[in-house]
């Protein structure tokens, strides 16, 4: 999938393309993937939100292990330790910000009553009523599509301060070993 496949339509590049659209058939097949497309749109989302409540679940996990062990890491360790672990801490706390950041709630646009029976709509033409429900699930789609890359942004941010998190964590357990190993308390 190149750039070519993620070019994304405008409202009126939409409608003109359905304007061009003669064929009840091909317009029934564009309703039925349109459909398709919004249900796969919402489960995104859902699978989105998921992850992002693990996430937060970790860097929460991870701030909560150093503050309620501060103590033993402060006896175990140096200053050097307690600024590795700081560190370690701040970085799940970041991890967690962006988590909660990427489940907030986003204003979708979503399918109005008035969308839903439209009156030019009820006239009896069934292809011009599966155009005019393929534009709204455009919308539809087109709004979660825009939302999701926004709470993806922020979830890549929070997986990458895991990450550090969790290296820093790392680290200060190799030095307190070392520390110990050494018998050393600089």
């Amino acid at each position: 999938m190149g750039p070519e496949s993620a070019t994304m339509l405008n409202e009126e590049e939409v409608r003109s393309r359905l304007g061009e659209c003669k064929n009840p058939e091909i317009i029934d097949e564009l309703y039925t993937f349109g459909q398709a497309l919004a249900k796969e749109s919402l489960h995104n989302v859902q699978i989105t939100e998921s992850k992002a409540t693990s996430l937060a679940a970790y860097g929460t996990a991870i701030v909560t292990l150093l503050v309620s062990s501060a103590f033993m890491w402060s006896r175990l360790g140096n200053q050097w330790t307690l600024w590795i672990a700081a560190s370690a801490g701040l970085c799940g706390l970041l991890c967690t910000v962006f988590s909660v950041r990427a489940m907030s709630l986003k204003e979708y646009q979503c399918i109005s009553e008035d969308e839903w029976l439209k009156q030019e709509c009820l006239s009896g033409n069934v292809a011009f009523l599966k155009g005019f429900r393929i534009l709204t699930l455009w919308g539809t789609i087109d709004s979660n599509t825009k939302a999701q890359a926004n709470k993806v942004y922020q979830l890549w941010r929070a997986q990458m301060w895991l990450k550090v998190s969790v290296a820093y964590l790392f680290i200060a357990l190799l030095h307190i070993a070392f520390l110990r190993s050494t018998g050393d308390r600089l």
